[in-house]
């Protein structure tokens, strides 16, 4: 039997999610609307604060294009908060109650069981 690779695992279940997330938005930036393929999947409550509970959550991503995702988020973070906020309104979501739910699971472990569960197994 193999061991089990978390690390490759996470990194194959990144690449699935981001993939998700860019269709799902249709290559569409979220922020300014411009059409960007591949552009970049980004967590709105981030991986560091979510762990692996809010990390592959479909609800956790957004599709921005790299000018929004590197430049013009960390240069306008409140332009952003407001943007975000607005985002996950208009979907029934709210960050803190996504941040708070992430948190209560953020001891999840990522193991086999969370790999199945997440991907079916797939290999």
């Amino acid at each position: 039997m193999r061991k089990f690779n978390a690390s490759a695992r996470k990194v194959a279940l990144h690449g699935v999610w981001s993939k998700v997330i860019r269709n799902r938005d249709r290559f569409i930036c979220q922020w300014c609307g411009r059409y960007e393929n591949p552009g970049n999947a980004h967590h709105i409550v981030p991986k560091g604060v979510c762990g692996n509970a809010g990390r592959f959550e479909l609800e956790n991503g957004m599709h921005l294009c790299v000018n929004c995702h590197r430049n013009r988020l960390p240069t306008d973070p409140d332009g952003y908060i407001k943007f975000r906020d607005e985002y996950l309104k208009q979907k029934n979501l709210n960050y803190f109650d996504m941040r708070a739910r992430y948190n209560e699971c953020k001891g999840l472990k990522f193991n086999e069981d969370f790999y199945n569960q997440k991907l079916g197994g797939l290999k």
